[in-house]
């Protein structure tokens, strides 16, 4: 049983979240955006200067891996479809089919919570010189890999970041994406393979979203941790049913044993309430390892 009235270990300071020091007005982002898009989303997600309500949605108590994925994706075909065993091809076509109605769907539909919590996640991980007045310093290079239509490139835009990419396995996702103004580049991407970024190129990697049944695999890490800056951070979700199970918990646990990262946290958070789904909150910070056997 869930219990959501203990107060939860892991909450974000309130110093670190409080951005009452500086306005949204200067971000590229919110100059001419009256798109339908933003709207949706700005009145479901809370304005980043007010204290961070989301992280009272961490839970203590860890799901128990089941056969079925009903009890967390309710009577959305297109989210159950999307737990099923597809191949490539038709998880695009899924995707792709599904963009235009997607946001509405999780953000209404399903209470997602994951894109604010994760942004403020690296925002307070974030090393004090990638910080300016309270947000992420404009010079901080991020890669969202699984972006889908962009929910979390609009909340790390306005907590301050400038240079986010995009990859994704839908074109009809990054299309929806691409009109949100957040990312610097968009591209498609399958994270089944190698990750076309050098070595080092990013300062944060984060991946929301797609560590999911049906999904990408716990090898994908590697080429998270590949793509990081030394002392960077990869911020990720993985749906805590398949945590154990699929062995991404070894599989983080492993990336530290070979000294590859450091393991900040595996928190339990909600991160879409109407059906109760809860995900690991995987932070870890890149040290000097060997780079992905994908590259080699």
């Amino acid at each position: 049983m869930l219990d959501f009235d203990t107060p939860p270990r892991h909450v974000f300071p309130k110093q670190q979240t409080s951005l009452a020091t500086k306005t949204l007005s200067d971000n590229h982002l919110f100059h001419s955006t009256n798109s339908p898009e933003h709207r949706l989303f700005q009145s479901n997600y809370p304005d980043p200067k007010a204290p961070n309500p989301i992280a009272t949605l961490f839970i203590m108590a860890a799901a128990a891996p089941v056969p079925s994925y009903e009890h967390i994706h309710g009577d959305n075909p297109y989210l159950a479809r999307s737990y099923g065993n597809l191949d490539i091809k038709e998880m695009t076509k899924l995707y792709d089919d599904w963009a235009s109605t997607y946001d509405n769907d999780v953000i209404n539909g399903e209470e997602y919570k994951a894109p604010p919590l994760i942004a403020q996640t690296i925002l307070q991980h974030l090393a004090p010189s990638d910080r300016e007045d309270g947000l992420i310093a404009p010079s901080v290079k991020i890669l969202d890999a699984g972006c889908g239509t962009g929910l979390v490139g609009i909340y790390l835009a306005k907590l301050g970041a400038k240079q986010v990419d995009g990859i994704d396995l839908s074109p009809g996702m990054l299309d929806i994406a691409r009109k949100t103004g957040a990312y610097n580049k968009l591209e498609p991407a399958d994270l089944t393979n190698a990750i076309d970024a050098e070595t080092g190129a990013y300062d944060v990697v984060s991946c929301v979203g797609t560590f999911t049944a049906g999904h990408v695999g716990p090898q994908c890490f590697d080429e998270l941790v590949r793509v990081t800056k030394t002392n960077g951070l990869v911020v990720a979700t993985v749906l805590d049913e398949i945590w154990k199970p699929l062995g991404f918990d070894k599989k983080v646990q492993n990336l530290e044993s070979e000294g590859k990262v450091e393991i900040i946290g595996t928190e339990l958070m909600l991160y879409r309430t109407k059906h109760k789904a809860a995900a690991r909150n995987v932070i870890l910070r890149k040290n000097g390892g060997r780079d992905s056997p994908l590259q080699q």
